[in-house]
């Protein structure tokens, strides 16, 4: 009786001890982050205001391409990195004034090089002529008139506060230190290349 007392005390020990580990281990879990929406979100305005010495601003939109391309990348770094880092949602309202102007982007850099006359394309100067440097597009708009749109952004990569943010696309990932931008990467491989600069645990 006295066996069969112990067997049964010692079965509810181990019971007992076998929920408390899986209830751990199912806690860490759920404090792990599973995608680039889990990370510690902030509005664009609170960029330069965060307490930590070092940290990383991760500039990021759902349905983004080249977001989805860094996926894995930025939530191994979100859960195994030594610098914290945060997102600022671009499709939240709060956010849209630090977009790129690109309408007054567009007004001051595109060019007209040309217009449709009775079907035929007549051009004033050759794409050819156009700066090398610069990504190029041609269209034509409602007047007929052939259109090379300037595709290539001038942001600010040095701004001194949130109201100079100037996203020219997602992703963007900015770091801080002691809530000044000291690096600046757009696009996924600029992205990755600075990630891969700091260690994780």
């Amino acid at each position: 009786m006295k066996k069969t007392g112990l067997a049964i005390i010692i079965f509810i020990g181990m019971t007992i001890l076998t929920l408390i580990i899986l209830t751990q281990i199912s806690s860490d879990k759920s404090d792990n982050i599973q995608k680039s929406a889990d990370i510690n979100t902030i509005s664009a305005a609170d960029s330069f205001q965060q307490d930590d010495d070092h940290y990383f601003v991760y500039f990021w939109q759902e349905g983004c391409v080249y977001c989805e391309q860094i996926e894995d990348e930025m939530v191994d770094y979100a859960n195994n990195g030594e610098i914290p880092i945060y997102l600022v949602d671009m499709l939240e309202n709060e956010n849209q004034s630090a977009w790129y102007d690109w309408e007054a982007h567009h007004q001051q850099y595109d060019q007209v090089i040309g217009e449709v006359i009775d079907g035929e394309e007549q051009l004033y100067q050759d794409t050819e002529s156009l700066d090398s440097e610069v990504n190029w597009s041609i269209t034509t708009d409602d007047n007929d008139q052939i259109i090379a749109v300037h595709q290539t952004p001038y942001p600010n990569l040095e701004p001194l506060q949130a109201d100079q943010l100037e996203i020219t696309g997602t992703p963007t990932l900015i770091y801080f230190e002691d809530q000044t931008v000291s690096a600046y990467a757009i696009g996924d491989e600029e992205v990755t290349a600075i990630l891969n600069q700091f260690p994780q645990n």
